[in-house]
């Protein structure tokens, strides 16, 4: 299934703080019906939420076109990118590519000073997550719990 990384709105749904990915049915998973109820297919994540406003997310869906539709959604990395281990240099970014994502990390008060083309892409991933809240560790593709290596 396709997957990326994404910056996006923490909204209160539902009696919660959610990622708006959380919320966002998967275009690709049609509501089914089971036992006469609807049950809506939302994107599948793992979300490093704190006290601000936005969140790090990575989604995983058969149709991530919804999340390409909504302005609020920031993508960080493609699901192409998801070898967390290898660099922009690795992965062949062209030099306005890299510029994108050091613009998207001081935007969001992230520390982009060091990071170049041979910097490993969780490096990258975790700097901004942190932003979001302190004990973000990126583990392969999905964000570790709260608390834990």
């Amino acid at each position: 299934m396709p997957s990326r990384w994404v910056v996006n709105p923490v909204i209160f749904h539902d009696g919660a703080r959610k990622p708006k990915v959380a919320t966002i049915p998967d275009p690709g998973r049609p509501p089914e019906i089971i036992d006469g109820d609807t049950v809506i297919r939302y994107y599948r994540h793992s979300s490093s939420i704190g006290e601000m406003e936005r969140c790090l997310s990575y989604v995983v869906g058969a149709d991530l076109s919804a999340l390409d539709a909504d302005p609020e959604i920031i993508t960080v990395l493609d699901g192409n990118d998801e070898n967390l281990a290898l660099t922009p240099y690795d992965k062949k970014w062209k030099a306005d590519r890299f510029e994108k994502m050091e613009v998207l990390l001081w935007t969001h008060g992230a520390d982009h000073r060091g990071i170049g083309p041979d910097t490993p892409l969780w490096v990258i991933v975790q700097r901004l997550g942190k932003q979001f809240h302190e004990h973000f560790t990126p583990k392969g593709t999905w964000v570790s719990e709260v608390g834990k290596p």
